[in-house]
């Protein structure tokens, strides 16, 4: 497929086979510091993207494919999205032989799986569960470094901070239901990056979820280099480092069976001296505390921050730098059965009382001292609707310590017509 948007970059796509348990998507981005510190896309805009997607239909019969193209810059969701949707008809297989665009499509996934075999790539047709997801990274490492090779680079060797920076978005995709490079809440990749101490100067990241044989290390590295611009992420020369992390969970349509990766590449070298700690308190030693916790205004319609009454800025302190879960719950009016608090609407009679409905939560990796995280009023990319709500700040250090604030009440307001 060859999709296109003037001025802009066609950096992912997003396919339903129109079976039980398919799927696939993948994004792709990269940036560079400049000497001021400001990012910029490396990737060029304007020009056509091809994708291609091995599928083997297991259902004979009528088919709708849901393709969705996605322009997903690194600092936002995505600006532009295109579908189509085309209906293919699957017959049982027949003696006639594929034509000559099928060939090319068959020989690539196997070419791929050729050169990883030679590199000694084990678990590359593993489908990735709580069990394995350590093992499955290892393999799609494995497969990077073997096209790497065939491209006469050198590998890319793990990077601990990388890690981080990619389980961090990871976990975040999966646990909100979003599949791009920024969610709600959540900071920009360069941001991302820095929050974890990366000393790289130039960054990428490639996101890809799948379901059955698209989930797998195989699967996910064929549709990758059938990608050109997540093929030149990972044949960057300049990339040195990678992070990686694997969810068995895919952040969009059904859950499971299916599984989410996020891969971090970084240009700056292992042998340099790790990053100067923070002055203060040793995390180690340090007692974990969330203080200061406000959000301004406290009435706001859904939307990004900037035009009058709309969206909202929360901020809080954090001693020292931990993993803060941020969990939206909804205030409703109920009545009282027993010693249950019932919706107005199950129970007819009883004293007046308030439930709580959690309406999703947003992740977000602070750094000690003052932090501050835009609120747009969405989440897992659906907008709250009016009501009165309550934010439950919960931070999580290294080493398992927590820490929480209660934020009582915000309310979000009816949007203008």
């Amino acid at each position: 497929m060859r999709a296109s948007a003037p001025g802009a970059l066609v950096a992912g796509l997003t396919v339903a086979f129109g079976e039980p348990h398919s799927g696939f998507g993948q994004r792709a981005c990269a940036l560079q510091l400049a000497p001021g510190g400001e990012p910029s896309d490396t990737f060029a805009p304007g020009g056509p993207e091809d994708f291609a997607v091995a599928y083997r239909f297991r259902l004979r019969g009528r088919h709708k494919i849901r393709v969705v193209v996605a322009v997903d810059p690194c600092d936002g969701a995505p600006q532009q999205q295109a579908v189509r949707v085309l209906v293919v008809n699957v017959k049982a297989r027949g003696r006639r032989q594929a034509g000559a665009s099928g060939r090319r499509a068959l020989r690539a996934p196997r070419a791929v799986l050729a050169r990883a075999a030679q590199a000694g790539c084990s678990d590359t047709d593993v489908v990735p569960d709580r069990s394995n997801t350590a093992t499955v990274a290892d393999s799609t490492v494995c497969l990077i470094n073997a096209e790497r090779a065939k491209a006469g680079l050198g590998p890319v060797t793990r990077n601990a901070a990388l890690d981080r920076s990619a389980d961090l978005h990871n976990a975040l995709m999966v646990a909100t239901r979003f599949f791009s490079h920024q969610g709600d809440g959540e900071p920009p990749l360069a941001q991302r990056i820095a929050l974890v101490r990366y000393p790289g100067k130039g960054f990428s990241e490639n996101l890809g979820w799948g379901a059955g044989t698209l989930a797998t290390p195989g699967g996910l590295i064929v549709a990758w280099m059938a990608s050109p611009l997540h093929r030149a992420n990972i044949l960057d020369p300049a990339n040195h480092e990678i992070g990686i992390s694997v969810r068995p969970s895919a952040p969009i349509g059904a859950p499971t069976p299916g599984a989410s990766y996020t891969t971090n590449f970084g240009t700056g070298t292992s042998a340099g001296p790790p990053p100067k700690a923070a002055a203060g308190p040793v995390s180690g030693t340090a007692k974990l505390s969330v203080s200061a916790l406000r959000l301004t205004p406290r009435a706001f319609r859904v939307g990004a921050a900037g035009a009058p009454g709309v969206g909202a800025t929360l901020k809080y302190r954090l001693s020292p730098a931990a993993t803060v879960s941020i969990v939206v719950q909804q205030k409703v009016a109920g009545r009282r059965v027993g010693r249950r608090c019932l919706a107005a609407s199950a129970a007819k009679s009883g004293k007046r009382c308030t439930r709580t409905i959690k309406r999703g939560t947003l992740l977000q990796r602070s750094r000690a001292g003052d932090n501050s995280v835009a609120f747009t009023g969405r989440v897992a990319g659906r907008p709250l609707p009016r009501g009165t709500y309550s934010l439950r700040v919960l931070a999580r250090d290294s080493r398992g310590r927590k820490a929480v604030a209660v934020l009582r009440s915000f309310r979000i307001l009816r949007a203008k017509r």
